[in-house]
């Protein structure tokens, strides 16, 4: 039944507004016809009106409704004129009341006989044949409609129009959705009215009051209000309040029979009568008025129910095909319109979760909000203000879920700490509160005062005209600042004493504030909210953390973004200054300021632009938290030319390579570092098979004293990175070994960030950015307790020389790929006799690893002729020497030496020019299914080369130097420079993929995912979450296509069956 009330609302509110707009005036006589909101214009003969109906020339009339002159047919015979297009003919006859319309052609063709109460006539003074328009458009299905204050004919042929029309309504189709899921149990709606109105040059008034309102799943409803109501006379200084007028209304929507009652009404007439109900027929009213609206109460009713499973789109069609036209300045085409500047998608504009419209009907001011969810409506808001002729009217309400409130409310506490100046504290409190008697935001609401001064700022405030509140006067002051859970709008902006008065209590003239001693900070208190008065909340607090706790209640309930205000001793006390101004969420912090003045900028600080407009920005939903000025209302056009920015190659200050440089390299550690203690950090197989002996063994040397950290294992954690850097801050090493393949020197670099700077948080290094120059987060300065060397021992990671790290968390399983050149080590040692023993698998997957580094950082968008230099040499390094490391192992050095270079040099290409979705597909799903990294890049990898190659992609990627989508060429330059041919450059992408398959044959790489004995069920079960968080990788951002998360999806799948 809710959901029914909704569509009845819009039905209603369509025509309401139909109605209710109003009509510009014409001069007596003027009788003028529109068609589809177009004027129809008359040459030789004018328009009659006879017999209350407007007649036009019989050529004009067709032509007007689309008929042209080759479609007409006059039978002299019998004296009538047929008009036909589109399978549908009209016959009118001269001086007779009836017209006939044919549908459909021959055999299928229906035809109607209408009577009517207008006939055609040939006019004496002009010979010309007329026809009553209306009739012949309404018999033909348009919409006809009269403006009697402007004496125009309205024929709208809404099929038309509708037609035409190009918006859609997804959002609306959101809320309609929001609305069916309302339908279940009671609504309840809050919310208060207000009305301005200027009833004539000397007199003006108010109304305005709070209202609730019960819906039930039956047609039932009961609403309540209570109104107060004001009149004055400005110039007189005359004004009159009068007492407040309840009102409750009962109803049944279904049959239209409705129940009120009033007391404070019926009293005017007979003080003694109470409880009295009346009845208002609204079915029978609304019959009576459809001789002028042209729908009965039962006709909006069945709209309602037509509406109520339709999709708005088609709810609007209805409402615009059974709108009556009564207006010339509102015909169907205005009324699309207005309905589209409110609803369309076009005219609601995204601004966060929200959704906004904002239009202008006549007089009218409409601003419309949808509030969302995780796609879903979770509530709307309509604000609509009107200027009727000095009567403003304005209502504004919002609703989410079932509860509907508009209570807008800022609360400024004052917190006096016991260091504060007690004088300058209070007298500024009541400098601002009295300013204004309180109306401005900014002014204190609350003033919070340490227990061991309490007694002094009580006696101060005392002494400077304040009157502190019994228990009694309290309650009664408490009931009279709020009323049904809204400020009580009598007390806005009063002198204390008369509000005092209004709540039966006695003060002297002269009061300044009214100062309640209350305990509850809880939004049920009435004077923890907004007062716009001289009403003060004085709160006592045990300590300073007491203070700002209650504080931050204070503004939580009274509205986030405002201002705060804070009275201590600046010299002794910046602490607590700082923690308030921490703790608060408010777009003004104030020291030993009155807020009001304080707030509105300069008098008291310099800080603050001055101005009466606060922005609360987002705390308190506003796009601005500053002062509002005059910058925030001037346009500025830029002019943006497209610029390049500076590129940049970036390695460790020292790399050495050679087979056998180890000791030559690490004698800088004594002679030209002077170090004194190494942390070596390596694996466990490693350290067990004596590789760090060499290391060991020239420390030893040069009296360099040093530990082992070996317990780093493939895929290093989080929880490995933080005992590492524990037993490094014990033994405070000078410089760190990083000995291994890329998890021991991965876990190195982490280890190395935590101890030199313990207190950096995993998650802000682990922050994601488009360019490595502009990221949020701020690596710390490295290097400045320890030296970092890396030693790869195979020939595939080139972590030495990149600034990268890839560490898992354990907790969760995602493995995090860290980037910052703070990473880079600070020495590189690329010696292959520490890879002479690579076992073959080790071998193959690395050594694919390096291919993939290589072609990643070519097709980058980031790429540069210093990295594509490097990145060209390693792959014809690894086409060239790969298989025969993989066949000969030890006993072929020289390919032993090629690859520890090939895997050096691909490693200084991806650490300027970056990876791409490879990678990011990889790193996932080893972290998934724990296949070794180079293994999962090289199942990828030919998928990943076809998806960049295309060259018309969904989406490219963003770099400015990246111009245009040409990644193919870049893989066919590739193909060229290690000699793989092809007519053009497809064929040779084409044929470089079918090479890096043989490769991946001769050294052992299975066809695809499954051959890796990975579970199909585990695997179709866990692809959607691996796909997304392989989209949402570091490594993504630089690949040249942007990637759908649908087609990282697919590339998977590609890869699991081997297609």
């Amino acid at each position: 039944m809710l959901n029914r009330a909704f569509r009845t609302a819009l039905c209603a509110g369509a025509l309401l507004l139909a109605l209710c707009l109003p009509a510009s005036a014409a001069q007596e006589g003027d009788f003028s016809v529109l068609v589809n909101g177009e004027a129809v214009t008359f040459t030789d003969a004018a328009p009659l009106l006879k017999d209350g109906r407007s007649f036009l020339p019989m050529v004009e009339t067709f032509d007007a409704l689309g008929f042209a002159q080759g479609d007409i047919t006059w039978d002299a015979a019998t004296r009538s004129v047929t008009a036909a297009k589109d399978g549908t003919s009209i016959t009118l006859t001269i001086d007779q009341k009836e017209l006939t319309v044919t549908r459909g052609q021959e055999d299928a063709a229906e035809t109607d006989t209408i009577t009517t109460d207008a006939a055609p006539f040939i006019d004496a003074a002009s010979s010309r044949t007329y026809v009553p328009v209306g009739l012949v458009a309404g018999a033909l299905g348009y919409n006809v409609g009269w403006d009697a204050q402007t004496s125009t004919v309205i024929i709208d042929d809404v099929d038309a129009i509708l037609a035409a029309n190009s918006e859609t309504y997804a959002m609306m189709e959101r809320y309609l959705e929001y609305t069916q899921d309302l339908t279940g149990g009671t609504c309840k709606v809050e919310g208060s009215l207000a009305v301005e109105m200027e009833l004539s040059s000397l007199m003006t008034g108010g109304i305005q009051g709070d209202y609730s309102m019960l819906q039930s799943d039956s047609s039932a409803f009961q609403f309540s209000t209570e109104l107060d109501m004001e009149l004055s006379a400005p110039d007189a200084e005359v004004s009159a309040q009068i007492d407040p007028i309840d009102l409750e209304l009962r109803g049944d929507l279904e049959e239209g029979l409705f129940y009120f009652s009033s007391d404070a009404l019926t009293q005017m007439s007979d003080p003694s009568v109470t409880g009295l109900w009346f009845k208002m027929d609204l079915k029978s009213m609304m019959d009576q008025l459809s001789l002028q609206t042209g729908l009965d109460y039962t006709d909006l009713l069945l709209m309602a129910r037509a509406a109520q499973d339709m999709s708005f789109a088609d709810s609007l069609a209805l409402i615009l095909r059974e709108v009556p036209l009564t207006s010339a300045s509102m015909t169907t085409r205005d009324l699309l319109a207005l309905y589209n500047s409110m609803f369309s998608d076009s005219a609601l504009e995204q601004k966060g979760t929200t959704y906004i419209s904002t239009t202008q009907a006549e007089d009218m001011d409409i601003t419309f909000t949808l509030f969302t969810s995780d796609s879903k409506v979770t509530g709307y808001s309509m604000t609509m203000k009107a200027d009727q002729e000095g009567a403003i009217v304005s209502v504004d309400a919002s609703m989410k879920g079932k509860e509907l409130a508009m209570t807008m409310e800022m609360s400024t506490p004052a917190v006096i700490d016991e260091s504060a100046d007690i004088l300058l504290a209070v007298n500024s409190i009541i400098h601002s509160k009295t300013f204004d008697n309180g109306m401005i935001c900014a002014s204190e609401q609350s003033v919070i005062v340490n227990e061991k001064i309490y007694d002094k700022v009580k006696a101060e405030f005392a002494a400077r005209g304040c009157y502190f509140l019994n228990k009694d006067e309290t309650e009664k002051v408490r009931k009279t600042i709020i009323i049904n859970g809204a400020l009580n709008a009598k007390i806005v902006g009063q002198k204390a004493a008369t509000i005092a008065s209004l709540a039966g209590v006695q003060v002297p003239e002269t009061t300044k504030i009214l100062i309640g001693e209350v305990e509850s900070v809880d939004i049920s208190e009435e004077f923890a909210h907004e007062k716009l008065s001289p009403v003060l909340a004085m709160y006592k607090a045990k300590t300073f953390k007491e203070a700002l706790d209650k504080a931050e209640r204070l503004i939580a309930d009274g509205g986030f973004g405002h201002t705060a205000s804070l009275y201590v001793n600046p010299v002794t006390e910046q602490a607590k200054i700082d923690e308030f101004g921490a703790r608060m969420k408010t777009c003004r912090i104030l020291v030993n300021t009155p807020s009001s003045h304080g707030g509105i900028g300069d008098l008291y600080n310099f800080k603050l632009t001055p101005s009466l407009t606060l922005g609360c920005g987002s705390w308190g939903g506003n796009s601005v938290s500053e002062n509002v000025g005059i910058k925030h209302l001037v346009n500025i056009k830029t002019v943006a030319e497209r610029r390049e920015n500076m590129l940049w190659f970036r390695t460790p200050s020292k790399v050495y390579i050679k087979k056998g440089c180890l000791p030559v390299a690490l004698d800088e550690l004594k002679n030209v570092m002077g170090k004194k203690k190494a942390f070596i950090v390596t694996d466990s197989f490693l350290y067990n098979n004596g590789y760090t002996k060499g290391i060991t063994d020239k420390l030893d040397e040069m009296g360099i004293r040093y530990t082992t950290f070996s317990d780093v294992a493939p895929d290093p954690s989080l929880a490995c990175a933080k005992e590492g850097a524990k037993q490094m801050a014990a033994f405070e090493p000078d410089c760190i070994i990083a000995l291994g393949g890329g998890s021991a020197m991965d876990a190195a670099k982490i280890m190395w960030v935590m101890y030199e700077h313990p207190e950096v948080d995993f998650l802000d290094m682990a922050m994601r950015f488009v360019d490595i120059r502009k990221r949020i987060y701020t690596f710390p300065k490295m290097g400045e307790k320890a030296y970092f060397i890396a030693i790869p021992t195979s020939a595939g990671t080139g972590s030495e020389v990149t600034p990268f790290a890839v560490i898992t968390d354990e907790t969760t399983g995602v493995k995090y790929p860290l980037a910052d050149y703070e990473l880079l080590p600070n020495m590189a040692i690329v010696d292959a006799d520490l890879m002479m023993t690579m076992p073959k698998g080790l071998t193959s997957a690395s050594g694919i690893d390096v291919l993939t580094h290589a072609l990643e950082a070519y097709a980058s968008m980031m790429a540069t002729d210093y990295t594509d230099s490097l990145a060209l040499m390693a792959v014809k390094s690894v086409f060239n020497y790969l298989p025969r490391c993989y066949d000969n192992g030890a006993n072929d050095p020289e390919a032993r030496e090629k690859m520890a270079n090939a895997s050096t040099m691909a490693g200084m290409a991806f650490a300027n020019a970056f990876l791409g979705v490879c990678h990011s597909m990889a790193h996932k799903l080893g972290a998934f299914h724990h296949l070794p990294h180079g293994v999962a890049n090289a199942l990828m990898m030919t998928y990943v080369i076809r998806f960049n190659s295309e060259e018309v992609p969904p989406k490219m990627g963003t770099f400015p130097q990246y111009g245009y989508p040409h990644t193919r060429a870049r893989y066919a330059e590739v193909a060229d420079y290690i000699g793989i041919k092809g007519k053009d450059d497809a064929e040779k992408v084409e044929n470089l993929i079918k090479e890096i398959e043989v490769l991946k044959k001769k050294i052992g790489i299975k066809g695809s995912i499954k051959e890796y004995g990975i579970d199909e069920k585990d695997f179709l079960d866990r692809l959607d979450e691996m796909s997304v968080q392989a989209f949402d990788d570091q490594c993504t951002g630089a690949n040249p296509r942007y990637p759908l998360i649908s087609e990282i999806k697919e590339m998977y799948l590609k890869a699991y069956y081997g297609e």
